[in-house]
């Protein structure tokens, strides 16, 4: 069955995605085909990727029908579907290139993407950064301390100062409650050579306590990554984890200080990664459009 969660909008997020990526070749549509703008669209593949758009999580195919039940649930919604045998030709029939290994062997084949806590994405990423970078590491600790006293006389301490009482007074969570270790926790990717941090962000990062502390700061440091998108993606979200109950001014703290203490620590600033922007999974590290297209890579490469 499918989620009446899903709305007009997130169907319409899903489309444009699916416009600027493509979708696998084994999710083409079968006998329908979701027309938009007069491009051809798979029915069930855009309803699985709205689904992600709308909660975070992709929708497997099983755990709903195509034809009658799909096809309805676009109508109700103001989308045509029309009985057609092109399988979605999106963008006159250039859709995304099922994942295959180059020709030296290196690279696994990818079977099918997992949405946006895809492991095979989270590894491309890793292997795009070191093809470009000659170097990457994964699950890195800095030993950067977690708790704001450290950082008390240093140049970023007034504005964590200002992030932690905006995060108390959300809900009355102080810092000494949702802070619960010494050392801040390893970072997604580091790469040594020029030395940044990346961080690969899923939805559950957007959340409200996130988008006021980027607004504490969002002009006033340099960041890797567009503050104001980042704001926008949060009120797009508004994700929301009560488990444990203040795990979202948590989450916030911590991706505070992932942006702001490489500024007092010699590296360059923390670039972030949208688990949703693309299907990381499909790009090929050895090929130089795919390599363009990553957002990390100087411009003059």
């Amino acid at each position: 069955m499918i989620p009446e969660c899903i709305t007009r909008a997130h169907i319409a997020e899903a489309i444009q995605r699916i416009m600027r990526d493509g979708f696998p070749p084994q999710r083409r549509g079968r006998g329908y085909c979701l027309v938009a703008d007069g491009n051809h669209l798979p029915p069930k593949y855009t309803i699985s990727l709205a689904h992600q758009v709308a909660m975070g999580e992709w929708l497997h195919p099983g755990q709903f029908s195509g034809g009658q039940e799909s096809n309805g649930f676009l109508r109700r919604r103001g989308f045509k579907v029309a009985g057609c045998a092109c399988g979605g030709g999106v963008l006159n029939d250039a859709v995304a290139p099922e994942p295959v290994p180059p020709a030296r062997g290196k690279q696994k084949t990818l079977s099918s993407h997992q949405g946006e806590r895809c492991p095979a994405c989270k590894e491309r990423v890793a292997e795009l950064l070191k093809r470009v970078y000659g170097t990457c590491m994964r699950n890195h600790g800095f030993g950067w301390p977690a708790a704001l006293a450290p950082y008390a006389a240093t140049a970023i301490g007034s504005v964590l100062r200002d992030v932690a009482r905006m995060l108390e007074a959300h809900r009355g969570y102080g810092v000494s409650t949702f802070v619960r270790r010494e050392l801040l926790a390893p970072s997604d990717y580091w790469v040594p050579n020029p030395g940044f941090i990346v961080e690969f962000d899923e939805s559950q990062h957007f959340t409200s306590l996130r988008r006021l502390a980027l607004s504490v700061y969002e002009d006033m440091v340099p960041l890797g990554f567009s503050a104001r998108r980042w704001i926008e993606l949060c009120e797009h979200h508004d994700a929301r984890d009560n488990h444990p109950l203040y795990r979202d001014e948590q989450r916030a703290w911590y991706d505070t200080l992932r942006d702001l203490v490489p500024s007092i620590r010699g590296l360059q600033p923390t670039v972030r990664l949208y688990a949703s922007d693309r299907v990381w999974c499909s790009l090929d590290p050895d090929r130089r459009e795919d390599r363009k297209r990553f957002p990390v890579i100087p411009s003059s490469e």
